[in-house]
């Protein structure tokens, strides 16, 4: 609903198919997949660019040196 109200519909809806409706509209449902599709698709680009990274486990004594 959000995503609905941000384009300043009018405040008293009764037409407005997306407003009154009992399920989330579709366009709501396939903007948010695009949306976790790009992210993913960033995250998997950014993992590749680092390439592979040792794990390493910080502890105090790393912290502790100056």
């Amino acid at each position: 609903m959000d995503e609905y109200y941000r384009s300043n519909p009018a405040l008293i809806v009764t037409k407005d198919p997306d407003a009154i409706c009992r399920r989330r509209p579709q366009k709501y449902l396939q903007r948010e997949e695009e949306e976790i599709d790009r992210a993913a698709a960033a995250v998997d680009k950014r993992a590749l660019s680092v390439g592979a990274v040792e794990h390493a486990e910080w502890t105090s004594a790393m912290g502790n040196k100056s």
